[in-house]
């Protein structure tokens, strides 16, 4: 039998130990918990609010049966995670190094030399760089039983000579692990944090590489990325390969919308898409590309987007890949 959460046992619990100090109806509880909550200031992540327990039970109470792997998961841990999956090999070490002339750390990556903030300590960037390959494993082959944010997929390959674009790079990971083979490099991110790495990261590309850092579809009409593409497409050709992959904190549907033109004339485009930051992300993203004749698949598991008000299914699907040509 499966050990389950129940709030109303823990609110009873709570109710009481509160009830012991003076505070004796639900209302006071709600009215302590905010002082309290007011009184130890900003916990970040650690801070633990009634909307997440109540997540936590209505999680473990499921019986989805889409979702019973990442269900039994929580349950066998008694804890909500993004990446409900098992570890199945170790994380491997990462090592961190500084560039005295640039005040910059770097990771070596297939060694190459991947930058990072010049605020950022080094064990920050190790926790960085390992999540990004080894938990998330955006690029494939995770140390997790399941990378529902994998960016690569075998059935959708990047062609040699693409135009790589990578929107929403924060530290490049994507287009950095192409850059040899791309014909040109296209690095979208507003983030002014990253604009000092990310250049120092693509220097020995400089002359193939494109810095956008304007924010990309926030709104129907913006029309940025549907430029940005036309740019390309006027620089290198009408027939070369283009390899997309967009993060873009939830402005995806409006972004690719705004380049229909583009998804639906150019004859060899292969796409990597966030399909978790909405919760109808993954059907609005999936059916726009259909309707436009991509075949396109999901990356393997699913997403607890915590960072989002969720709602059953409570889980979404991770990275949307689609293909033309």
């Amino acid at each position: 039998m499966n050990a389950r959460f129940h709030l109303v046992t823990f609110l009873r619990n709570l109710k009481w130990a509160f009830s012991r100090n003076g505070v004796e109806d639900s209302l006071a509880l709600e009215r302590r918990v905010a002082v309290l909550e007011k009184a130890v200031g900003q916990l970040g992540p650690t801070r633990v609010e009634f909307r997440d327990l109540l997540l936590l039970e209505e999680v473990l109470n499921d019986e989805n049966p889409a979702y019973r792997e990442e269900i039994d998961y929580c349950r066998k841990h008694g804890r909500l995670e993004v990446f409900p999956y098992e570890r199945v090999r170790d994380f491997p070490p990462v090592e961190v190094h500084h560039d005295a002339s640039r005040g910059l750390s770097y990771v070596l990556h297939g060694n190459k030399r991947l930058y990072y903030p010049a605020s950022w300590g080094h064990l920050s960037i190790a926790a960085s760089y390992r999540n990004a390959m080894h938990i998330e494993g955006i690029l494939g082959e995770g140390c997790l039983a399941k990378s529902p944010h994998k960016y690569l997929d075998g059935r959708f390959p990047v062609k040699e000579g693409a135009v790589v674009c990578d929107f929403g790079a924060a530290e490049g990971l994507v287009g950095f692990h192409f850059a040899n083979r791309a014909v040109r490099l296209v690095i979208g991110e507003c983030d002014g944090k990253w604009q000092a790495p990310l250049k120092a990261s693509f220097s020995p590309y400089a002359g193939k590489t494109s810095f956008v850092t304007c924010p990309l579809g926030m709104g129907e009409g913006n029309g940025r990325c549907s430029s940005v593409l036309k740019e390309m497409v006027d620089l290198v050709g009408p027939d070369v390969p283009f390899f997309l992959k967009f993060d873009i904190e939830g402005a995806e549907r409006f972004a690719i919308r705004e380049a229909e033109t583009f998804f639906t004339t150019h004859p060899d485009v292969t796409v990597a898409c966030a399909a978790y930051h909405r919760q109808d992300d993954a059907a609005v993203l999936e059916k726009t590309f259909k309707e436009w004749g991509y075949e396109t698949a999901f990356s393997d598991g699913a997403m607890l987007f915590l960072l989002d008000q969720l709602a059953p299914p409570y889980f979404r699907r991770g990275v949307l890949h689609a293909k033309r040509g």
